[in-house]
Order: structure tokens, then C-alpha cells, then sequence
């Protein structure tokens, strides 16, 4: 049996591996370069437009916009993921540009954390659009954005769990590291661009976009280390059908490539006004399903009422990333709310929904 005096003494050791800390720094970014080189895999890709392409901004009905996301992944392990964004819009220029052209200024904040905040990234992003009418009825528009943001990462080692260097019947073995000692910061700043070609009527409206991120390769660097997160291309779009009546069918997809991976979200959802009203009066009932290809499928359900709206799925693991998850899915969680100008400015009607989507 060991002596308990020499395991109390051998867990209290420290030991050091010279260059322990950069083979570290040199893992977890490799991680920024496979997760930072695209948007962060949302199934409501819709619901935080600026981090799909910078180029949606300013396509909603009233003066400005405000939308939150929860995301939580491996509820059931220790230390789970959860990310949390906050995307706002506001139009401007009304008085400036055409009647039909739309100009908006908006912000994007971002906070992701997994192992119980032993890793973290931040982002704090401005951006600028704007849309330019192309036919006479002003419903068809080509727009262009810009976004600048301020990353950083933050790896703290005193919340991290390490691996023991006592073994059975050999006691403290100092051949095993113990990976203690180490932690880093980094701070980037990286820029994304995209265009936007939209149409809207009252009963049928498409949207289909491309956008770049990363086009700096922005670097993150800590001692003699560094590596450049690659750029991501992003295809998306998206389309809203409604027979008139009570009966709208929304659909939309995403499609996100980088030299480090890449991934789809096709999404449909039915939804039934229940009030009569239409646009900021009118309250609707959502339900439907989105797929990410070779990763999972999600049942989601959502309801407007007035310019408030909520949105939830629950993300099914169908890739081999289940059995590690033990059957855990991810959780999300969208809120939203539009702010309104007076109803009378006929500013507001050169644009009478969000098709962005919902």
C-alpha cells in the first residue's frame, strides 16, 4: 500500500516541461483555426444576420432591431459550451438616400465559454450597409456591408482540471505531465465583407448572399508562436411564401467553408397567423426543422407576437460526436424585438417585413 505521507507530498508537487507552455498555446490555436475560421454553427443561422454576412443588416420593418441568442452544447458533461450573442440594427440616413434604399449602422457581441470559463472568446464588431434599389417598384435591392471586430481569447490554467502524477504502486511519477502552469491571452482584430441581392412583395420574398470573413488572416501570437485563423466563405439565402390567408412557409440555408472545415443548415418552418393581424399587429405561430448535414437535426418552435418574437430548438446529434455527447443534444434560444417609427412615415413602407427571415 502507498504511504499516504508520500501521495499527500507527490500531489503537491510541481513539476516543469520546458516549452510545456507553447505546446499548449500551439493546441488551443489550433482549435481558434478549425472553430474561428466560421461563424459559429447557430441552427437559427437567420437569427444573428451579422455574423451569417454584414451585408443583412438594415432588412427589417421599423427603425431598428434587437436580437439575443442562447446557445448551450454538452449539457450533460461537467463543463458545457454556451454562447451567447447580442445582434442590433438601426436604420439611417432616411432623409439622405432614395426612397427605396435602405442604409443601417449595427453591433455584434459575442461571448463563448466552455470548461467552466478555463477557455473564453470575446467579439465586439461594428458594421455598416447599405442597399440599393434596382428596379422601379423598389423591390428588388443589392446590398453591400462591412464589419470590423475585436477578438479576444483568454485561456485561464487555474480553471482547468490536469492529469494526476501519482500512479498505483509507483506513487508520484514525475515523467507525467502535468500540464499545470500555463495559460495565455490574445487580442485580433479581423474585418469580414459580403454582398446581398433581395426581393420583397407582400406574399413572396428571397434573399441569397455571399460574405467573407476573416479576409485580414487576422494572427494571434504568444511567445515565439503564432498562426493566422484562414479566411471562411459563407453562401446563403433564404425565401418566405404566403397564400394570402392565414398560411406562411419560410425556408432558409447556410452553407460555411474554410480551409479547416465546413458545414450546411437547410431549415424549413410553417407558420399560422392566429389574430388575423398582419405585420407588427399580427401574431403568428411557427414550427418546423433544420438539418446540419453530417452533424445533427433540430425540431424548433417559435411564436411572434407584435414586434416580440421567440424561437427554440433543440439540436439532435446525428454524427459520430454523439457518443462522446452520450446522446446530449444543444440547446438554443432566440429573442427579438423591433423598435417602430410613426406609423404614418412613409419611410417605413419601402420595407413591411423581415425576411431575414422571421
Amino acid at each position: 500500500m502507498d504511504n499516504p505521507k508520500q501521495k499527500k507530498v507527490s500531489m503537491n508537487k510541481h513539476i516543469k516541461i520546458p516549452h510545456l507552455k507553447q505546446y499548449c498555446f500551439a493546441f488551443f490555436l489550433l482549435c481558434f483555426k478549425i472553430a474561428g475560421a466560421q461563424m459559429i454553427p447557430f441552427t437559427q443561422n437567420y437569427s444573428a444576420p451579422l455574423m451569417v454576412n454584414p451585408a443583412t443588416n438594415g432588412l427589417f420593418n421599423g427603425r431598428a432591431s434587437m436580437q439575443s441568442n442562447f446557445k448551450s452544447q454538452w449539457g450533460n458533461v461537467a463543463y458545457p459550451y454556451v454562447t451567447g450573442v447580442f445582434n442590433g440594427e438601426v436604420r439611417i440616413l432616411d432623409n439622405f438616400i432614395g426612397a427605396n434604399d435602405i442604409a443601417a449602422v449595427g453591433v455584434l457581441a459575442v461571448y463563448d465559454k466552455s470548461n467552466d470559463g478555463g477557455f473564453k472568446q470575446t467579439q465586439l464588431g461594428g458594421n455598416f450597409s447599405f442597399h440599393k434599389a434596382i428596379d422601379q417598384s423598389g423591390s428588388l435591392r443589392l446590398g453591400f456591408g462591412a464589419q470590423m471586430s475585436y477578438r479576444s481569447y483568454l485561456l485561464d490554467y487555474t480553471k482547468l482540471t490536469f492529469q494526476s502524477q501519482f500512479t498505483p504502486y509507483i506513487g508520484y511519477n514525475s515523467s507525467i505531465p502535468s500540464g499545470e502552469g500555463f495559460g495565455f491571452s490574445s487580442n485580433i482584430f479581423d474585418y469580414s465583407a459580403g454582398l446581398l441581392l433581395s426581393y420583397l412583395e407582400e406574399n413572396f420574398s428571397y434573399y441569397v448572399g455571399v460574405a467573407g470573413s476573416h479576409l485580414n488572416r487576422p494572427t494571434s501570437s504568444n511567445n515565439n508562436l503564432s498562426f493566422s485563423i484562414p479566411p471562411g466563405l459563407t453562401a446563403h439565402g433564404g425565401i418566405s411564401l404566403s397564400d394570402k390567408n392565414e398560411n406562411r412557409l419560410y425556408g432558409s440555408f447556410a452553407h460555411t467553408r474554410s480551409e479547416a472545415s465546413n458545414f450546411t443548415t437547410l431549415g424549413i418552418v410553417y407558420g399560422r397567423n392566429i389574430n388575423g393581424y398582419i405585420d407588427e399587429d399580427g401574431d403568428e405561430f411557427q414550427i418546423g426543422a433544420f438539418m446540419r448535414f453530417k452533424d445533427s437535426f433540430a425540431p424548433y418552435v417559435g411564436y411572434k407576437k407584435g414586434n416580440l418574437s421567440v424561437g427554440l430548438n433543440y439540436d439532435i446529434t446525428t454524427s459520430e460526436l454523439r457518443l462522446a455527447r452520450a446522446g446530449a443534444g444543444s440547446l438554443e434560444l432566440n429573442l427579438k424585438m423591433m423598435l417602430f417609427d410613426d406609423p404614418n412615415n412613409d419611410q417605413l413602407k419601402k420595407l413591411k417585413c423581415r425576411f431575414i427571415l422571421w
